[in-house]
């Protein structure tokens, strides 16, 4: 390894692990799977391509630095320049420390070239290997993320069935001598298993290439050397459709007269997507591991569930036991009794079993004995597997994700089942058929506890979050369908988790509410001049908040708070179009908010919960009817939302004292129509709620001329004439002239001479909610308030509401004279 990165490789290694150097290892790293942070973490000093847990027995957890580093390993031609003397730099580069490679075999059969996509705009260098016919096969190393699923790519118009890419130097006279020849997917692993397997192995480039030219020209050099056609192993990648090409291409081969067989890293392809390449990183392509690899193809080309249960029988001598065979769940069961009973019966009738019966060893008699006894009993008519287990650490609870495949070509089934379904044989049953039609379980409770069992064995451990947004234990935007993680943007994996480093997370629930076709070089902002003409300052005040909201948790770090933004406008001045489009802007269509008066309690604490770093649009509903107090929502609620502590708290059901109570994470955005503030109330009276009144007595004045705020009430009075104006103070025409000019009252108004109030009875007093007029300082509640305008452009005519509504929206003034009515609390308004 190159000595610059070496040393920033082991840097960090140190700095997130704890390692310590012992002369030529890494020693006493901090182990990640362990419950406890076993120091036990351990890798070479020279070469720490692996991070290895050393309680092999209880954890055995293993790490590669390309995986958990794939900064380091993303960006090879910056990092290593091409120059006139050393063309292949950053080629040379990513085979030795991305692939683990000896290049002192390979040097001259590959080249550094440059690959440009003219759709996107984007380019990468890539190492390209020649192929037979003229083609060729390059790998993209430059942040191939960039390309989506195209990381490697052959050349148009230059066709490679039915050959295979064999080592340089190879010739077909070197295989035909060979005992087998592996026959492996891609380039890199063929490498692997010649340099560390010490194996002849090929690459079909392909799983879906049977080489059928290549393997005639391989027969025709064995007739040559007058010698039998070496075995063919087939050892394609983990996975569905390596698997069913290898069953296809063996049953091809026999067919075409050739020894075949198969190599897989686990029977029938399942667990960790590990190709040859990884295996020879790890050191696992060891005479031993090979010897398994090939035990683990017999079993998954078996033509029959006799012959496959029979091959498990003989290499863990278990009486009974689950396989998998032709897209089914089976159980073995292997008898003692039987296996002796035949036995017997084939020595004393020699004409019932086969000939030469008597004289064969002892165990050749038993295998075909047990290959007679075997009874296979149908446990479902699909196949399940446990992919991990999803924790949320915060509940302390958690399930189990499993997938479900059919016989058929029906797509897979992915789902949760919790503790007592996978545990109980009864609740499986419910659980499959209510998730996966026309799946059927009718296995016992043992069966189902051995099954459990073995696929628990080293299950992966996956942590589950309830929110979407920003995670501030991951460092991470987990958004559904991507998740962006220190600037690099990740997809899920097929088994729909996150792998963020040396952290595996997802989404709790199966919702997405982001919908995001993510393309970083088509960045649109086309829209931006159209908004600004719209909507002009006030727009962008919006587009600005919204944008903030996106990183709420760090702003709230670095101030404690983050203020709430209130949309208030009349009818038809746009308030649902601007939201509406900023929510596509962000990946939610059709969605503008949630009104909290037609919730629960419990749906507003979710909503309030689900988003991290993401708004939450709080709609006004229908006020004019009446609200019963239970279905009543308290602004006051939403105090602790400021500084982002818990909205609700809510117990845990375990029994002791524990409670949940979730941060909020996201920002608080209100939208309402101003005519639904005091002036818009007003509106919906007879006449003129604005002109001046003559003071009443208390009780007439609050049942005549109170008018609605929400759900508190304010009187409007008038100034006593000759009184003298205060600092603060408003005149009762001053709402008027918000509405219409001195013009036009007089117009609507003509018994009343603009100026000319009436004397009130019984002294001067007026009730008004703070406002625009308040001194600095008076204003009460905490956000920001913007106003939008009407089709005409004239400003949106209302009184101002608080935004937060935490404190008593109403102030009560007295002037001089009799005193007026106190301010109202929310119950006592009704």
């Amino acid at each position: 390894m190159r000595t610059e990165l070496l040393t920033e490789l082991t840097k960090r290694l140190k700095q997130d692990y704890g390692f310590e150097e012992k002369g030529t290892y890494l020693r006493r790293g901090k182990c990640p799977q362990c419950s406890k942070g076993q120091r036990e973490l351990w890798t070479w000093t020279d070469k720490p391509w692996v991070l290895k847990c050393g309680r092999i027995e209880r954890c055995g957890w293993e790490g590669h630095v390309k995986e958990l580093y794939p900064d380091i390993f993303d960006d090879w031609s910056k990092r290593h320049k091409k120059t006139p003397a050393d063309p292949n730099a950053a080629a040379d580069a990513y085979l030795l420390h991305a692939r683990g490679l000896d290049l002192a075999g390979i040097r001259g059969s590959y080249s550094q070239e440059w690959y440009h996509d003219q759709d996107l705009g984007i380019g990468s260098a890539t190492v390209r290997f020649p192929l037979p016919g003229g083609g060729h096969w390059e790998r993209l190393i430059d942040q191939p993320a960039r390309f989506g699923k195209k990381k490697a790519l052959f050349s148009w118009g230059r066709g490679y069935r039915g050959q295979w890419w064999q080592m340089p130097g190879t010739t077909m006279a070197d295989l035909a001598i060979a005992d087998e020849i592996w026959i492996a997917e891609g380039i890199f692993d063929a490498i692997d298993l010649n340099q560390k397997a010490k194996v002849a192995a090929v690459s079909a480039m392909s799983c879906n290439n049977y080489p059928e030219a290549a393997l005639n020209e391989l027969r025709s050099a064995a007739a040559l050397l007058n010698r039998a056609p070496p075995r063919l192993i087939f050892a394609f990648d983990i996975g569905k459709a390596g698997t069913e090409y290898t069953r296809r291409f063996v049953k091809q081969a026999r067919k075409d007269g050739w020894t075949a067989g198969a190599a897989q890293v686990r029977p029938d392809g399942e667990g960790e997507k590990l190709d040859w390449n990884d295996l020879g990183q790890r050191d696992r392509l060891t005479p031993t591991h090979l010897e398994e690899y090939r035990w683990n193809g017999s079993v998954t080309i078996a033509e029959s569930s006799n012959e496959k249960a029979l091959l498990i029988y003989q290499r863990h001598k278990t009486q009974s036991f689950p396989l998998v065979f032709a897209g089914r769940q089976l159980w073995a069961t292997f008898s003692i009794e039987r296996i002796n009973g035949i036995i017997q019966q084939w020595t004393d009738a020699p004409d019932a079993g086969p000939d030469g019966f008597a004289d064969m060893p002892w165990e050749e008699r038993w295998e075909l004995a047990s290959a007679e006894a075997v009874e296979i009993a149908e446990l479902a008519n699909c196949t399940f597997r446990t992919l991990y287990f999803q924790r949320d650490p915060n509940l302390e609870e958690g399930a189990y994700f499993l997938r479900i495949d059919f016989p058929s070509d029906r797509a897979s089934v992915k789902a949760t089942f919790s503790g007592a379904a996978c545990t109980t044989s009864a609740e499986f049953k419910k659980r499959m058929a209510s998730i996966a039609p026309g799946a059927q379980w009718v296995g016992s409770q043992y069966q189902i506890d051995k099954l459990m069992m073995r696929q628990w064995s080293q299950i992966r451990m996956v942590e589950a979050i309830q929110f979407t947004g920003y995670s501030i234990d991951h460092k991470a935007w987990i958004l559904g369908d991507i998740a962006v993680h220190q600037g690099r943007v990740y997809e899920p994996n097929e088994e729909d988790y996150f792998v963020l480093g040396k952290q595996s997370v997802k989404l709790r629930t199966a919702e997405r509410i982001l919908r995001i076709r993510y393309d970083p070089d088509k960045l649109d902002l086309s829209w931006v001049p159209h908004l600004i003409t719209a909507f002009g300052p006030k727009g962008v005040v919006m587009l600005a908040f919204w944008f903030a909201s996106f990183f709420a948790d760090h702003l709230r770090s670095l101030n404690d708070s983050l203020a709430f933004l209130e949309a208030t406008g009349l009818p038809g001045t746009g308030k649902s179009t601007l939201l509406e489009f900023f929510w596509k802007l962000t990946g939610r269509s059709n969605y503008e908010g949630f009104d909290p008066t037609k919730a629960t309690n419990a749906g507003i604490a979710r909503t309030l919960g689900q988003v991290g770093n993401l708004p939450v649009v709080l709609i006004e509903g229908d006020r004019d009817k009446d609200t019963p107090h239970g279905r009543r929502f308290e602004w006051d609620e939403l105090k602790t939302a400021y500084n982002g502590r818990a909205v609700r708290t809510r117990a845990i059901a375990n029994g002791g004292m524990e409670t949940f109570e979730p941060p909020f994470r996201g920002a608080i955005v209100i939208a309402e129509r101003r005519g639904r503030g005091v002036a818009g109330d007003a509106r919906t009276h007879h006449g003129d709620p604005f002109r001046q009144v003559a003071l009443q007595p208390r009780q007439q004045a609050r049942r005549r001329d109170a008018v609605r705020h929400g759900r508190r009430r304010y009187l409007w009075l008038s100034r006593a004439r000759g009184a003298p104006r205060r600092a603060g103070d408003r005149h009762l025409s001053r709402p008027l002239q918000d509405l219409r000019s001195g013009d036009d009252q007089a117009s609507r108004h003509p018994q009343r001479a603009p100026g000319k109030e009436p004397r009130p009875a019984g002294g001067d007093a007026r009730c008004a909610p703070p406002g625009r007029d308040e001194p600095a300082g008076s204003r009460r509640g905490r956000g920001a308030r913007v106003h939008l305008s009407d089709a005409r452009g004239s400003p949106a005519r209302g009184r101002e509401r608080s935004s937060a509504r935490r404190t008593v929206l109403g102030t009560l003034r007295l002037h001089r004279g009799e005193r007026g009515p106190e301010p109202r609390t929310s119950d006592q308004s009704q």
